[in-house]
C-alpha cells in the first residue's frame, strides 16, 4: 500500500513541477486498504512484573519515565516536549503543548501521576531531560532494557502502555468519550481503537449476562407456580 501511494504522489509531483505531462496512472490503480492498527495490553501479571522492575530499577529518571507513561497515557513526544512549567501541582492538571499537532491543551493527571513528578530532581526547564539538560529525543534502549526485564513481549512498544492505560479504563466502565478527552484524540474514531476490552473482562462480561438471563427465568417459573 504505502509503495502504491509513492508512486502515485511521485507522479502528482512530477506533473507539478513540469516533469511529467501525461495521466497519473495510479489514478487507475485501486489502492488496498490494511487493518493494520494494533491494540496492546498487559495482563495483570505483565502489570505487577513491570512496576516491581520499575521500583527497583537503578536509574530513577528511566523508570518514572515509564510509570509516568503508564499512569497517564501520554505519548513518547509529549513526555519529550513536557516542562515544569506546564505542569500544575495545586490543580493536578498538566498541558500538553501542541500534542501530535493539535492545539495546546491541558489534562487532568492522577494524584499517583503527579507524585512520580515530585519524587524527579529539577535539573532543567524539561521534566525529563536529555543529555545536559536538553529536551529528550530518544527512549528506545531504556525501554528495551525494562521490557526485557519484566519479562514482557519483545514485541510490546512503549506505545503499548497508551494502548494499556485506555483499555483499562473502558474495562473499568469509564466512558469512551472521557477516555477521548485523556487521550486528547480530536476524532472519536482513533479513540474506537482503544476500547479494545480485556479478555477478563468480556469473560466477565458474558458470564453475568448468563446469570442476568439465568435469574430472569427463575423469576418466570415462580411467577407461573403462583
Amino acid at each position: 500500500k504505502h509503495q502504491l501511494v509513492l508512486l502515485k504522489r511521485l507522479y502528482s509531483l512530477a506533473r507539478r513541477w513540469g516533469l511529467y505531462e501525461g495521466p497519473n496512472p495510479m489514478d487507475r490503480v485501486d489502492i488496498p486498504k490494511l487493518d493494520n492498527q494494533k491494540t496492546e495490553f498487559l495482563t495483570d501479571e505483565e502489570t505487577e512484573r513491570l512496576l516491581a522492575v520499575l521500583d527497583a530499577w537503578p536509574f530513577h529518571d528511566s523508570a518514572a519515565f515509564v510509570k509516568f507513561a503508564m499512569f497517564t497515557g501520554f505519548r513518547r513526544g509529549e513526555l519529550f516536549k513536557l516542562t515544569w512549567d506546564h505542569v500544575d501541582f495545586e490543580r493536578g492538571m498538566i498541558t500538553l503543548a501542541a500534542p501530535k499537532g493539535g492545539k495546546t491543551i491541558t489534562v487532568p493527571v492522577s494524584t499517583e501521576a503527579l507524585q512520580i513528578l515530585k519524587e524527579l530532581p529539577v535539573t532543567s526547564t524539561f521534566v525529563f531531560p536529555g543529555r545536559d539538560g536538553a529536551m529528550r529525543t530518544d527512549f528506545k534502549g531504556p525501554w528495551i532494557r525494562i521490557r526485557k526485564a519484566a519479562g514482557l513481549p519483545e514485541d510490546f512498544r512503549f506505545h503499548g502502555l497508551r494502548h494499556n492505560f485506555a483499555s483499562n479504563l473502558v474495562s473499568a466502565g469509564v466512558d469512551l468519550a472521557v477516555v477521548r478527552e485523556l487521550l486528547t484524540h480530536k476524532d472519536t474514531r482513533t479513540s474506537a481503537r482503544y476500547s479494545h476490552l480485556k479478555p477478563d473482562a468480556v469473560k466477565a462480561a458474558a458470564q453475568k449476562s448468563a446469570g442476568i438471563l439465568t435469574g430472569a427465568k427463575k423469576a418466570n417459573v415462580i411467577e407461573i407456580k403462583k
